[in-house]
Order: C-alpha cells, then sequence, then structure tokens
C-alpha cells in the first residue's frame, strides 16, 4: 500500500509531497518548496529514510527548498539521498535566488538548487522503497518540467493544510501522475515566467498527460487533485 502525504509549503501553497510504500520502507520527497522543517515533521515516524528527491522543475516555488531538504535527510538519517531532475537547463536551478529577490522574499530561505546526482530524461524509471515512477518530460511551464507517472498504485492519501492540519484523506487504486505545474484542476501552468511556452506546454499535456487513462489521478503542484478523464472533459484551456 503506497502512502502519499501532501503538505501544503510556503506563500506559494505548494504541495510538497512524501510517497512510500509500508512502514520502514524508503521514501521520495516531490518538490520540497520550502519551510523544510515543517514539511519533515509530517513524514510518519513508521516511514524509513528519504532515500530520493525529485524535482519536477526548477521554480522557486518547487525547488526553493532542495538544498536544505538534502542537508536535514542526511542529518536525520545518516544519508544524502539522491536528488533527481532533468538532466539540461542547469541555469534553472542557480537562479532560485534571484527569483526570491523578484518575488520580494528572502534568498536565505530559498536556495539555488544543487546540481542533481541523477540527471533523468523521458521513459527513465525511478525505484524507491518498493516502487516505481515513471519519467515524462512535460516542457512548457518550464523548459526543465517532468512529471512522474505509476501506472498502478493501492494508495492511502493525507494533505496537510498551511496550519498543520490535515484537511483531506482518502483511499484509491489505479494509474497515478505527479504533474508538477503542468496540469490542474479546471486550468493549466502559466507560462509567462522566463522560459515558458505556451504552445509546449499544450503539446505536452495533449501529447503525454491526454494519452493516459481517463481514471489517472493527477496530483497538482498547487490546488486539489483531478483526473484525466475531469480534465479531458471539462478543462477550458484543452478545447
Amino acid at each position: 500500500m503506497l502512502r502519499i502525504i501532501t503538505v501544503v509549503v510556503t506563500p506559494f501553497q505548494q504541495n510538497a509531497r512524501f510517497l512510500f510504500a509500508g512502514e520502514a520502507q524508503g521514501a521520495m520527497l516531490v518538490d520540497p518548496g520550502g519551510e523544510v522543517e515543517r514539511l519533515f515533521s509530517h513524514l510518519p515516524v513508521s516511514a524509513g529514510p528519504i532515500e530520493a528527491i525529485v524535482l519536477t522543475h526548477a521554480h522557486i516555488d518547487h525547488g526553493g527548498g532542495v538544498a536544505k531538504a538534502l542537508a536535514l535527510a542526511e542529518e536525520k538519517f545518516g544519508k544524502r539521498p539522491t536528488l533527481y531532475a532533468y538532466g539540461a537547463h542547469s541555469e534553472l536551478r542557480q537562479r532560485i535566488g534571484q527569483q526570491a529577490i523578484l518575488f520580494g522574499l528572502s534568498a536565505a530561505e530559498y536556495s539555488n538548487c544543487p546540481e542533481p546526482d541523477c540527471g533523468v530524461a523521458e521513459d527513465d524509471v525511478i525505484e524507491v522503497g518498493g516502487f516505481q515512477a515513471q519519467v515524462l518530460f512535460t516542457p512548457g511551464h518550464a523548459p526543465d518540467h517532468i512529471s512522474l507517472y505509476l501506472s498502478h498504485a493501492e494508495y492511502t492519501s493525507d494533505t496537510v493544510g498551511p496550519h498543520n492540519r490535515v484537511v483531506e484523506r482518502g483511499t484509491g487504486s489505479g494509474p497515478l501522475l505527479l504533474g508538477g505545474d503542468t496540469l490542474f484542476a479546471g486550468s493549466i501552468g502559466r507560462t509567462d515566467l522566463p522560459g515558458g511556452d505556451h504552445d509546449l506546454l499544450l503539446k505536452s499535456i495533449r501529447g503525454k498527460l491526454m494519452t493516459l487513462p481517463d481514471e489517472t489521478r493527477v496530483l497538482t503542484g498547487h490546488g486539489p487533485d483531478t483526473t484525466i478523464a475531469a480534465e479531458r472533459a471539462g478543462n477550458p484551456f484543452l478545447r
């Protein structure tokens, strides 16, 4: 049984996520955007060490806490996790501090992201603690954007809101997509930031995501989950 714990972090209200397959199984952390100490406080004691940190793209709201998360995980578990991110566009990871200044935030709170230990590309597989995630290259919102696809999982999910209370619980079975900022409930990712490309984003969504099974649950980078079926039927940006 896969456990998914979503923690809403930072003023960007970004969904950072832990995934682990059971007690003492290694965990994956996706997009630790910030508030890393608070984020780690919601990883159950029963979970194993964080073995992998995955960055879907190098925007401040998703990657601003990666450096701290790597350091804190090594301090807590005695071993540094493997960092996975798209292999190219290292310049984006080195501009997170600049992004903080542009947003009027403290550069001390949002660090530049280290280079990945493992640069990934389309169809690579990340295996952690008994489950596997396929990498989909989904640029458009950002040129380095990846998504993660699990073809089948039995799962439970908890969402922890900004005030450290569980605001949603659920169970499910079926395919899962960790879509970062490509696709949202009723919307799509913005493309007005440097490196954004609206046409390329639509190509990624239509060519990579809309080909997934209808029942695929989409775990979004911000806001509520959705499904491929719901977005195919009702997303106004995909008509």
